[in-house]
């Protein structure tokens, strides 16, 4: 997420690094956040997600950076139901399908200029993977699964679906709406499907809404620190060559990292600089 968002990695400290953010006030606030640029661009943003909005510091990282507008399992106990909120329920979360209702929801008032507000903190949508929302379930109950092609055909659906009922919304509005779609972290399954060898340590970003790029895939050697300013460059919210963090536009002549010195080569100065590392 902070890469995706800001161009910089997180960099390890010894045995703490699975730890280290959990209780902090404030993350990283000298430097630029993509929720800042929302911010000062006027935007309205919202974290939804299915779990607790603290979980791995999450919600102190966004609220540094001025995404103040959540809804966690709190908020949506007190939207839904008793039973429906727990038949939606697998493990400590609920289901993508409750996630997403929620988010139509509060998209529906956004476009209808009606303001969401909320005391509690939080950052950017995160669907969670390997489990079956209600609506694929034959007990209307969520569920976990190892059916991971059923799995990812719900995905697929929910999503499509929640991208299309944001078009609807706003169909009245001069520009389209712009999406985009990112895989939050590297693949969970120890053993991958025989068809994706090829695709291992990889991450999905879809950029989708921009009618003069449809369709167009790029496939430039990046990593998740070039996300931040290939959205700055596709927003048209900088003039190129755009560069953030450590990141470069994607789109942008300017060679990114990992296509100038491979990702072995920086995965190495990322951990081993002692002066970028104090430096971030």
């Amino acid at each position: 997420m902070v890469a995706s968002q800001a161009g910089l990695p997180i960099l390890p400290r010894g045995v703490h690094f699975q730890s280290m953010i959990e209780d902090l006030p404030s993350f990283m606030p000298g430097h630029v956040f993509l929720g800042d640029v929302l911010a000062e661009m006027g935007y309205a943003s919202h974290y939804v997600v299915g779990g607790e909005t603290d979980f791995g510091g999450i919600s102190a990282m966004y609220a540094t950076h001025q995404i103040t507008e959540m809804a966690g399992l709190p908020e949506q106990q007190a939207m839904y139901p008793a039973a429906e909120f727990e038949a939606a329920k697998v493990h400590w979360f609920r289901d993508d399908q409750m996630v997403l209702d929620t988010a139509r929801r509060i998209h529906r008032d956004l476009a209808r200029g009606q303001a969401i507000r909320s005391d509690r903190r939080g950052g950017w949508a995160s669907w969670a993977k390997g489990y079956l929302s209600r609506r694929w379930t034959d007990s209307g109950k969520a569920e976990v699964t190892r059916d991971i092609p059923r799995v990812v055909a719900g995905k697929v659906d929910e999503v499509l679906e929640f991208l299309q009922h944001i078009r609807a919304a706003q169909s009245a509005r001069e520009r389209e709406p712009r999406v985009v779609l990112i895989s939050d972290h590297l693949n969970h399954v120890p053993r991958l499907p025989k068809v994706a060898p090829g695709f291992a340590g990889f991450n999905t970003v879809i950029l989708w809404g921009d009618p003069a790029r449809k369709g167009e895939v790029i496939d430039k050697p990046g990593s998740m620190i070039d996300v931040f300013p290939t959205l700055l460059d596709w927003l048209a919210w900088s003039k190129g060559p755009v560069a953030a963090g450590l990141g470069r536009s994607v789109p942008s002549a300017p060679p990114t990292l990992v296509e100038e010195f491979g990702i072995a080569a920086v995965d190495v100065m990322i951990v081993g600089d002692a002066l970028l590392s104090k430096l971030l």
